[in-house]
């Protein structure tokens, strides 16, 4: 079992006892960043440390976006095609509704499980700028993190390896 320690504004002070895996870091770093499914091929999960969850959501074009719970508005943002949702309840079931600008009269909806941070994409069109989203300053802090988390641990690595009196690389008396 390898400690991981995390401190944020939205993280409180708790110790889980579960067994998590190396690839678990990366998603609940963007977890922490409010960065909703930043990893498309990770195998791992978000550490459910934060209090709240995030909702990000695209939509088709410019437009109004809607957040219900048990048949009450609750939050509603417009005049863009990315929301960003921070600090809604982990335990709610909600319901999205996207209104594009250019046609009321298709409400997309889709209703949200509760649980870990989540991105709804109304639309596979790709027709906008492609690629732009790693340039966004949260995600390259994101990447960041996630390298410098990597450079520290195989510091601290090598200097338990040092410590033990262990070599760190292979010397010929130890080749067959």
């Amino acid at each position: 079992m390898v400690p991981f320690v995390v401190h944020a504004p939205d993280v409180p002070v708790k110790v889980l006892y579960e067994a998590y895996g190396q690839e678990d870091i990366a998603p609940t770093i963007l977890s922490i960043l409010n960065l909703p499914n930043g990893l498309k091929n990770s195998k791992g999960s978000q550490i459910p440390i934060k209090e709240h969850t995030t909702l990000g959501v695209r939509g088709t074009s410019i437009g109004t976006v809607e957040l219900w719970n048990e048949g009450k508005l609750i939050r509603q943002a417009s005049n863009d095609d990315n929301y960003l949702f921070i600090g809604l309840d982990r335990e709610e079931r909600y319901v999205v509704k996207f209104i594009p600008d250019d046609t009321r009269s298709e409400i997309l909806e889709q209703e949200i499980e509760p649980g870990s941070d989540q991105l709804v994409v109304f639309s596979m069109d790709t027709s906008g700028p492609a690629g732009a989203d790693y340039r966004k300053p949260r995600y390259i802090i994101g990447a960041f993190l996630i390298i410098l988390i990597n450079i520290v641990g195989l510091l601290y690595i090598r200097k338990i390896l040092k410590s033990n009196g262990q070599s760190i690389s292979p010397s010929m008396s130890d080749v067959d």
